[in-house]
């Protein structure tokens, strides 16, 4: 790869749009086994509001800095900035539902990140609970913000959506943990640091497999969600028994993140086949 590629892909990384990428997939899939008319606006605001949870909870700790002199943050500040702005005024048009979900996210985004006060330490490092934070952050922007359009007649819908992204999500963190095994404070107490890579590798594939089960029973076994699912699942097991502490940080931040990416467009394809 040359250099200036390089640079180009750390910052799309860095900056948050891949991750926002795929968050905003998987709220577009939720769209759409809804059956429910693709709202533009409403997955630009989960695009920009991903890209500001993100980088609030990265670059906390610069953006606070009176002033940034390096060009890199520079450019993810305005980035930021500018998905703030963007987020605030679709914000003000979403249903009560989906207002009331985003504030739950935005509140967990804020414990996540800041202590609650100068003694105590944040979710992000307190023993355990990273992982389930990320996880619920996750749903509410990716199914209970799209499902909250008509909300009442997706009870069942809601449910298995749930636990199908939810349960996804839990695993690519694992993937990010082992990755992260040798740089992660061992206070954090994430999965990998509790079970050990081997067992965390079998907790993470059997969720997976149960989770293949749960879609084939629930959305059939010959259904553009089931196919465009599985072909997702059957990948990320692939890439969680590859993944170790010396993977290179795109096989997790680019090549996992994607996965939700390819899950949307294998979705939109096989719709129309």
């Amino acid at each position: 790869m040359r250099k200036w590629q390089k640079i180009i892909l750390d910052f799309y990384i860095e900056s948050s749009l891949h991750v926002a990428l795929s968050v905003v997939s998987l709220a577009y899939i939720s769209l759409k086994l809804a059956h429910e008319e693709i709202s533009y606006s409403l997955l630009i605001f989960i695009f920009s509001s991903s890209i500001f949870a993100y980088n609030f909870v990265k670059y906390y700790s610069i953006f606070k800095i009176e002033k940034i002199k390096n060009t890199f943050y520079k450019l993810i500040f305005l980035i930021t900035s500018f998905s703030l702005i963007i987020s605030a005024y679709i914000f003000l048009k979403l249903v009560i539902i989906a207002k009331i979900f985003v504030f739950i996210g935005a509140i967990l985004v804020l414990v996540y990140t800041i202590p609650i006060n100068y003694r105590k330490n944040n979710l992000r490092n307190t023993n355990g609970w990273k992982i389930y934070v990320v996880v619920l952050t996750w749903v509410l922007l990716t199914v209970g913000v799209p499902l909250s359009i008509n909300l009442m007649n997706y009870g069942t819908l809601l449910f298995y959506l749930l636990v199908i992204q939810g349960t996804y999500i839990f695993v690519s963190i694992i993937a990010f943990d082992i990755k992260d095994l040798k740089i992660d404070d061992p206070k954090l107490k994430t999965i990998p640091q509790q079970l050990g890579v081997i067992r965390s590798k079998l907790l993470g594939s059997n969720l997976l497999i149960l989770l293949i089960l749960i879609t084939l029973y629930k959305f059939g076994f010959n259904t553009p969600f089931s196919v465009s699912a599985l072909l997702c699942f059957v990948t990320l097991l692939i890439l969680l028994n590859l993944v170790n502490s010396k993977s290179s940080k795109y096989f997790t931040n680019f090549w996992i993140e994607s996965l939700p990416i390819f899950w949307a467009i294998n979705f939109y394809l096989f719709s129309y086949f």
